[in-house]
Parts: C-alpha cells; structure tokens; sequence
C-alpha cells in the first residue's frame, strides 16, 4: 500500500530546525538529495520516498520508504507512511509492527482480543489470523457459531452444555466446565432450555428468574410467573417460602402429607392428613358447614331474633289470655 508523496513547502517562515534548507527554490539543485523542484516554488520528496525533519542533526531530508515489511530504514515514517500509523523502525534497522500490532492486507493493525474496542475488523487479533472475528458496534466478536478462548486470544467452536468436550474452554457457556468430558454448569446452577447458558437456582419462592427450571429444580413444582419470580402455580401452595410447592387438597379430598391439606384462602396447618388418607379438621376443630374452613368444635351458633320476632313476640303478650 502506499500513500502520495511527502510535500516539502520550502517557504521563509518555516520552523527554525528547518530553516538550514528552508529556501525557495528555481532548481532541483536547490532542493535536497532526492527532492526536485515544483514550479519553481518549492521542493517535494521524489516518488518512493517521504520528508523526516529529523534526520541527521535535525535537518530535512527525502528518506526512501520501505517497499515490504522487513526493509532497511533509519527512521519511523520511512515504515508508518506506507504500512500504517502502527508500523516503526524497530532496533535492528528494519521496518516492522510496533508491540501489540500485526501485519495483515498491506498494513500494520492494533493487536485487539476478543471482546476489546476496534475501529476495523483487521484489528481483531485471533491466533493467527482474524478470519473468525468481527468488528461489530466497536467491538471484537467470533463469528456465529465460535466464542472466545484463551483469554479472547481465540475463537473456539461452540460446544453447547450437556455436550462432549476436552477442555474447559472448549465449552461456549460462561462459567461451564468441562467435567468428565461433558459441558457442565457450575453448582448451583442449571442449564437453560437452549443450553446455552448457566443460570442460577432459587431456593425462595419471590427469588427473581427466567425460567421454569430455575425455580423447580430446588422448588418442587414451582414455576417462573409472569412477574419473573418463582411462584406456585395456580391449584398449589406453599407451607413456607423455603419450601416446595404442594398439590392443594380440601378436606375429605385424598392426601398422603398434611402439607397437603388446606382451608379456605390456602391456609396450612389447621387441617391435617388423617388416617384414612384424606384431608381432615386437626384435633379440636370441626369442618364448617360448608366444608371450606376448620372451625372450633365448641364454637355453636345461636340465631339471634330479629325486629320481627321481637314485634310477634311483643303481640302475643299483649293478646294473650290472662
């Protein structure tokens, strides 16, 4: 790759380190070694070679650009003019790309691993080359089907949890590891539907979640509700939020646990499971009479009269026979 020549403006009021060779210019005599004159005007580098205020006690001068990697060079700009703001004049004289750059199409790139910021897709560095990276919104990615490895240093092809491996880092789930040869989720954790990712258990009901498995896993029948916490279903209950969530069974229905067992608005503990495996009111209560709720066996209702019976009552008094 190349750029256009390097412009020597040879004018009065240039900067003093110039002013040596800063004089206008008839002739290409005038100008220095490989360097001609433009219009009568002012000097430029000649095709294939660049201006280096730097060069030899601070005078200008054309220094010839290196036409490939690894050429000879006295200075920055003879390497960064044609490969690139990252390419330098490394210590042994030769033309190269600066620390935590690569070569690639023509050009010296800013080294980028995966998930770092790049400008270009040839800034993503991906072992040895950066045919399985992109630049997406500014950012370093695999391409689909791959994730990054070895510290984003490459792009591995995906192996889903719950399939074979050979290395931890063979596995595409964040925080898998690779057991008995299998992408596995670390304790604690459960794979989601697509076993792409490992997420984390509930061991409460209310405890936030994604998915049905979070909650169950620990939470025996317990679901993710719309309100993304782990809840009991409708027709089920909860004794406790620690605990999983029971079949709810009104008295006279079947049971094999008291927890089993509940009363009107889901209430626990006042019905129990009897010996004849169906629901019953605990001991000193009575069903109600609609069977919806355990009553104590001492309460009694009395009717109590009303404006009427009051009324009859004060009637037949007062025609009542003396």
């Amino acid at each position: 790759m190349r750029g256009a020549p390097g412009v020597l403006v040879v004018l009065l009021a240039v900067a003093a380190q110039a002013q040596n060779v800063a004089r206008p210019c008839q002739y290409d005599s005038n100008c220095v070694e490989n360097a001609y004159c433009v219009l009568n005007t002012y000097c430029r580098c000649k095709e294939g070679f660049v201006i280096n205020g730097s060069h030899r006690n601070n005078t200008l001068a054309c220094l010839k650009e290196a036409a490939a990697m690894g050429d000879p060079c006295d200075h920055d700009i003879q390497c960064s003019r044609p490969f690139g703001a990252h390419a330098r004049c490394l210590p042994g004289a030769v033309c190269g790309c600066r620390e935590g750059a690569h070569f690639r199409e023509d050009l010296c790139y800013p080294s980028v691993r995966i998930g770092g910021q790049c400008t270009v897709r040839n800034d993503c560095r991906v072992g040895a080359s950066t045919m399985d990276a992109a630049c997406v919104r500014g950012a370093c990615l695999c391409q689909p089907g791959f994730h990054g490895g070895s510290g984003g240093r490459d792009c591995l092809p995906d192996i889903l949890l719950g399939h074979r491996c050979q290395a931890s880092s063979d596995c595409s789930a964040p925080n898998a590891t690779c057991s008995a040869e299998v992408c596995r989720c670390p304790v604690s954790h459960v794979p989601n539907s697509r076993n792409t990712r490992c997420l984390p258990y509930a061991f409460r009901l209310g405890t936030p979640c994604e998915e049905d498995i979070q909650c169950s896993e620990m939470l025996e029948n317990s679901v993710c509700d719309g309100a993304r916490t782990c809840s009991c279903p409708q027709l089920y209950h909860a004794v406790s939020e620690d605990s999983w969530c029971w079949f709810s069974v009104r008295l006279g229905g079947a049971c094999s646990n008291w927890r089993e067992c509940v009363v009107a608005a889901n209430r626990t503990g006042v019905a129990t499971c009897g010996s004849a495996g169906v629901c019953e009111c605990g001991s000193g209560l009575r069903p109600s009479d609609d069977h919806s709720d355990c009553i104590s066996s001492g309460m009694s209702f009395v009717r109590r009269p009303t404006s009427l019976t009051w009324l009859a009552i004060i009637i037949y008094t007062l025609l009542a026979p003396t």
